[in-house]
């Protein structure tokens, strides 16, 4: 009987060992990796940093060998005195990252921004997804502009049916990327965010603004490294952050799924300060070296909550195709200059 009880004892312990080494295993385990790098365009001189990450999420880039151009890298850091395009990939004992592709340019015309108009809403279980992504391609780049565009709750602008109407927003969330490209697959696809982002831009904008009792006064200029032919408009936004409202959620992010109680809402539109799809800048003034200027008045909506709060987006938009050329974002109250390079 002892012996018969030492046996099943072995076996249970031996089972529950075996469960948990497999376990183990399958958590660690890398079956393939990923080489990210800190910016897909720098100027010459500037370094580029990698990161190594395997698809169980752990970061090996002590442990990876890191290639430009076939070429081995020190310290995950890359720099080129001379322009050109490059090629960088990773390798982790028998295994290689996909290659992704990096530049190095002159500094030349304007520092490149992107705009994601973010479509949600406070009742949307999966909007939490997409917020979560504006997040990360906001860590990955500071040239990343984004606006929440609420619909049907709290937050919600009027006139935004104009905007919603006109880009065909069926589906919450949908990010619109420089109001021509759906972002599919947020999360792991940032780089359809931060890749559109860099230099040599044609044109750049500055914005100076100030709250004068119940209005705002901004001038917003368009400096312009190169003749441009195309006719172009501007669009000013104001948005705000802080503002605080419960959301729903389904997804697997902001602690998963269920009620986010006080969920902090950022970037949200409160107005409009032109014709949502743009005024017209005079084709006289889209000139090299010329810098073309909007001055504004208008009035801080009541249903901001916090003057503090406040920003202004200003972008130039193609008038053919409605696509953003550039666009820039500063805190009423702060002055701007141009980003020229």
């Amino acid at each position: 009987m002892k012996l018969v009880q030492i046996k099943y004892i072995f076996i249970l312990g031996f089972t529950l060992l075996s469960l948990f080494s497999c376990n183990d295993e399958d958590i660690s385990i890398i079956t393939a990796i990923k080489v990210t790098p800190s910016d897909v365009q720098l100027l010459i001189n500037q370094e580029f940093s990698f990161e190594v990450k395997g698809n169980n999420s752990e970061i090996i880039t002590n442990d990876a060998t890191i290639k430009v151009n076939g070429v081995a890298i020190e310290n995950a850091t890359f720099s080129s005195s001379n322009p050109g395009e490059f090629e960088a990939q990773a390798f982790y004992q028998d295994m290689e990252s996909e290659i992704v592709n990096i530049s190095a340019v002159y500094p030349s015309g304007y520092i490149q921004n992107v705009l994601v108009e973010d479509y949600t809403g406070t009742w949307c279980v999966n909007c939490p997804r997409l917020s979560w992504a504006i997040e990360l391609a906001k860590q990955a780049s500071d040239k990343v502009i984004s606006v929440g565009i609420h619909y049907f709750d709290e937050m919600e602008m009027d006139g935004v049916s104009d905007l919603i109407n006109e880009f065909g927003i069926v589906n919450y969330p949908t990010g619109i990327i420089n109001r021509i490209n759906v972002w599919d697959n947020v999360v792991q696809n940032t780089e359809a965010v931060t890749n559109l982002t860099g230099y040599g831009a044609p044109l750049g904008l500055s914005i100076d603004s100030s709250i004068n009792g119940t209005n705002i006064d901004a001038t917003i200029e368009v400096g312009f490294y190169e003749d441009v032919t195309t006719p172009l408009k501007i669009v000013v936004y104001l948005t705000e952050n802080g503002l605080v409202y419960d959301q729903q959620n389904s997804t697997e992010y902001y602690g998963g799924p269920g009620l986010i109680v006080d969920f902090e809402h950022n970037d949200v539109l409160r107005a409009i300060y032109t014709n949502y799809l743009g005024e017209n800048i005079p084709t006289a003034q889209t000139v090299i070296d010329n810098v073309y200027s909007l001055s504004l008045q208008k009035a801080i909506p009541t249903s901001v909550q916090n003057n503090d709060q406040l920003h202004l987006i200003a972008f130039v938009t193609d008038a053919n195709t409605n696509e953003v050329i550039n666009v820039r974002e500063v805190k009423v109250g702060e002055e701007q200059e141009l980003q020229e390079l």
